[in-house]
């Protein structure tokens, strides 16, 4: 090999070594940038959510859903304390209240309800402490979440039917036996806070262990809850006692 050859050799050798070292020093940021680009491909900006006070009026006509709003409940819970037969069976008061903290709606008019439930210091559940939860009103739909797989609530609401979701569809295609689903009994009247209510719905929900019936009346909500379970004593009840709507 002559003089030449090997000079070639020796520059390549330095380019190449030089373009390893570039290639670790920059190698990291390049790849976070890159990284960051695509994110930003597949990952769309952040929906726009705008605050409202209250949700439409056609909908506050059945269920007053607007910032401030609150129900107050009280209610006891039937269970077994102790083991076996030396146990016994008690009562338990408790209360509690659930207040809107916040509405907002998207350009697709999806309405995103904020509330807050908080539990009296004598309930042995969270003794005093407070908790938030979502759920969103999809045109005339109350669903527990934004793709309305499950309904909560549908108004005007049917009478002596079941809240056909997209979850209980596919219970549909095995069993229609009216479990894990909300059916709504026939149209009453009841008394709540002193009051006849024409508009009230029993609402039931049945699954293999355990039941509730919540009963909802226009205009108000939900004015009471009865949770029974068939394997064990845990009995739970609770009454409004209280509304307070911002006017």
């Amino acid at each position: 090999m002559n003089e030449k050859w090997i000079k070639i050799k020796d520059i390549v050798l330095q380019v190449l070594a030089v373009g390893f070292v570039l290639f670790i020093v920059f190698y990291p940021s390049s790849k976070n940038q890159s990284a960051s680009v695509l994110q930003a491909v597949i990952q769309p900006p952040n929906e726009l959510w705008e605050p409202v006070q209250n949700v439409p009026d056609d909908i506050y006509f059945y269920y007053p859903l607007a910032v401030g709003n609150s129900w107050e409940y009280k209610g006891w819970e039937k269970m077994w304390e102790g083991d076996g037969s030396s146990g016994e069976e008690i009562i338990k008061p408790y209360n509690h209240m659930i207040t809107i903290k916040s509405i907002k709606k998207n350009k697709d008019n999806i309405f995103e309800i904020e509330k807050e439930t908080c539990n009296g210091n004598n309930n042995q559940n969270n003794p005093g402490s407070c908790s938030l939860g979502r759920f969103y009103l999809v045109n005339k739909d109350v669903c527990y979440s934004r793709d309305c797989q499950e309904l909560a609530l549908s108004f005007p609401l049917p009478e002596d039917a079941a809240l056909i979701d997209e979850s209980y569809k596919d219970r549909m295609a095995i069993v229609d036996d009216r479990r894990y689903v909300n059916f709504i009994h026939k149209k009453q009247k009841n008394i709540v806070l002193g009051k006849e209510i024409d508009n009230c719905f029993l609402i039931e929900y049945k699954t293999l262990p355990d039941e509730s019936i919540d009963t909802f009346c226009y205009g108000i909500g939900f004015v009471s809850s009865l949770y029974k379970h068939h394997g064990s004593l845990d009995d739970i009840e609770d009454k409004l006692i209280k509304i307070n709507f911002v006017e």
